[in-house]
């Protein structure tokens, strides 16, 4: 190779590597654009009884909106309520524990006594009539045990009981909006099938991908800005703008396109946006 070919392939090295650093800097400059996102719901969920029976309430229709922890729907329980109130009634019945505790003082007042009569004047009460004694006052204490004992028992058989009941109620695990509902009043349900369907309308996830270098740009928290794309429209809720933050962003680089998986929360407390709608959003980099 002569010294010019050399000089030129040096110089043609310098300008690739000049060209792809005047690249990169200007596409490290500024937010970062997202060409196509798709919406979806981050929280969804469809709720089932824990048990089999008959659709007793059904507190829900379909739009409604409903809090965390609010019933939606509940078997038939009149059974379990009734276990409830027995099980409440033998918590209540304290009769065995306060017979217990003065038959135990009894006992062992009389054991004591009997023990001053011999220290004072040894041989008053036989030996053998202190051991009965002892055995007496023992076996008081034994009772008293034994009937503490049966009053917590009773108690874990009412929370037990209490948690039977529960597991007839179908709640509302967070805030949110029905969906759907599957099942009516007076119908048979199994263990385990849906019965209501919400989800969270107040935030919706956007997700794109980017090239393997823009996401290095890219940090979790960044605020989001996204517009809605909507095929074959010009709608005025298409200029509107939705807020976000990033909350994600895959680490894994997809093996044929290079490129990176994202996502973003958005706000949407007006109710405008839907699960499947499209759109592009800008991410704030930097």
């Amino acid at each position: 190779m002569s010294r010019k070919t050399l000089i030129c392939a040096v110089l043609l090295a310098t300008c690739v590597v000049s060209m792809k650093n005047a690249v990169w800097a200007q596409s490290s400059v500024g937010p970062l654009t997202v060409p196509e996102v798709r919406l979806s719901l981050v929280e969804r969920a469809t709720l089932s009884a824990e048990r089999t029976g008959i659709l007793d309430q059904m507190t829900v229709r379909e739009g409604d909106a409903v809090a965390a922890g609010d019933l939606v729907a509940k078997l038939r329980d009149q059974v379990v309520r009734a276990q409830l109130a027995v099980a409440e009634k033998q918590l209540e019945n304290d009769v065995d524990l306060r017979f217990a505790r003065k038959a135990a003082e009894l006992a062992n007042l009389e054991f004591s006594k009997s023990v001053k009569v011999n220290a004072g004047t040894s041989g008053t009460i036989s030996e053998m009539e202190l051991r009965k004694q002892r055995l007496a006052s023992e076996k008081a204490l034994l009772q008293l045990e034994q009937a503490q004992l049966q009053l917590e028992i009773a108690k874990l058989q009412r929370d037990e009981t209490y948690a039977m009941l529960n597991a007839y109620a179908v709640t509302a695990p967070w805030a949110g909006v029905v969906m759907r509902v599957s099942k009516r009043r007076g119908e048979a349900v199994r263990e385990g099938e849906p019965i209501v369907e919400i989800a969270d309308l107040s935030r919706l996830r956007a997700e794109g991908y980017v090239n393997l270098t823009d996401s290095l740009r890219l940090q979790v928290g960044a605020p989001v800005q996204l517009r809605l794309n909507i095929p074959g429209a010009e709608l005025p809720i298409e200029n509107r703008t939705f807020e976000g933050r990033v909350s994600f962003i895959e680490p894994k680089v997809d093996p044929v396109t290079q490129k990176v998986r994202v996502w973003a929360d958005i706000v949407n407390d007006s109710g405008l946006l839907k699960d499947g709608m499209q759109g592009a959003m800008v991410i704030a980099t930097g």
